[in-house]
């Protein structure tokens, strides 16, 4: 900071003398042109300062980054985010209060997957509504169990159609918000399987509560918002693909 005080005396000085030369060896226009001058050259010479000042700074803060007596902190550990496949988000998703209802019957003996299927529903809604007290681990498991009651219902080509609609009815009732989109992506992290799981899940979620909406025309016009075939990227069975492509295609103009 010396260094600093030095150049800038040693300006100003420099600067004094030679504008008192110009003023004595001048007329009026002409000291007008030198006090432009003037201020042009303090401006000149702030900047320089300045500049000289922020290099010093900088170097400065280089050197404690660099050095070896600072800790660092940790890197945070991030969950992963969903990988949306929407065009928009879902939560300003076209609804229709027309239709109130799916009217879904409980499914019976003869569509046990189904019955397996809604008292998991039931209970992943119980456990994980918003605001409840949640272990990590246990929300984990709640996903996975929501994720493979999906699988389940996609993997039958028998009353899969039936089975589906009984999914959107229980995300379009949306009990205390279980199934807003700032909740069921919540404990991606504590998920068990692999990548695609993670990916397949939030796709297959997006697109249910995309279509969820119990009147024909709305689903068709949601769809609209959303790739089946992204949705379905990475999935080799062809009984999902078949399941889901020929359920939609009806909404397909």
């Amino acid at each position: 900071m010396d260094n600093v005080e030095d150049v800038t005396k040693n300006r100003s000085v420099f600067n004094k003398e030679s504008i008192n030369v110009r003023f004595v060896n001048s007329d009026t226009d002409s000291q007008a042109v030198c006090a432009e001058q003037l201020v042009n050259e303090i401006t000149a010479e702030h900047k320089l300062v300045q500049d000289f000042i922020e290099n010093v700074a900088k170097e400065a803060v280089d050197v404690i980054a660099d050095s070896s007596l600072v800790e660092k902190a940790p890197e945070p550990v991030l969950a992963p985010k969903p990988e949306m496949t929407i065009v928009n988000s879902a939560q300003n998703l076209t609804t229709s209060r027309e239709i109130k209802s799916w009217n879904i019957e409980a499914p019976k003996q003869d569509n046990q997957t189904g019955m397996i299927v809604l008292d998991t529903l039931k209970k992943y809604e119980e456990v994980m509504r918003p605001k409840r007290p949640l272990d990590k681990r246990i929300a984990g498991q709640q996903q996975t169990n929501l994720y493979q009651s999906i699988l389940r219902v996609c993997r039958e080509p028998q009353n899969f159609n039936k089975n589906w609609e009984l999914i959107l009815s229980r995300v379009y009732e949306n009990p205390n918000n279980v199934y807003g989109i700032n909740y069921v992506f919540r404990s991606l992290d504590q998920m068990s399987g692999s990548k695609l799981d993670v990916q397949l899940f939030t796709r297959l979620m997006n697109l249910i509560i995309l279509t969820c909406d119990p009147d024909p025309e709305v689903r068709k016009l949601n769809l609209k918002r959303v790739s089946i075939e992204k949705t379905l990227a990475g999935v080799s069975s062809d009984v999902i693909r078949n399941n889901i492509l020929g359920y939609y295609r009806q909404y397909v103009a």
